[in-house]
């Protein structure tokens, strides 16, 4: 019995900037949500949030963010 499950932001948090680093947008937090069902169509859901800390690397300005990352 195959398991799927979906990804879903429900909501960020976001600072205006420019911040220390020069920044204009960062996120700080991100509210999201997971689902799963089965092939029997058993259906759950979990939810919770992340809260993000600044590292060196790359970084992608807030407008330029895909779904996927």
């Amino acid at each position: 019995m195959a398991n799927s499950y979906t990804w879903y932001i429900d909501r960020m948090e976001a600072v205006v900037g420019p911040d220390s680093h020069g920044h204009e947008t960062s996120i700080i937090r991100v509210d999201w949500v997971l689902w799963a069902s089965d092939e029997d169509g058993h259906k759950t859901h979990y939810s919770g949030s992340t809260q993000l800390e600044w590292e060196s690397g790359p970084w992608t300005e807030f407008s330029d963010i895909t779904e996927s990352q």
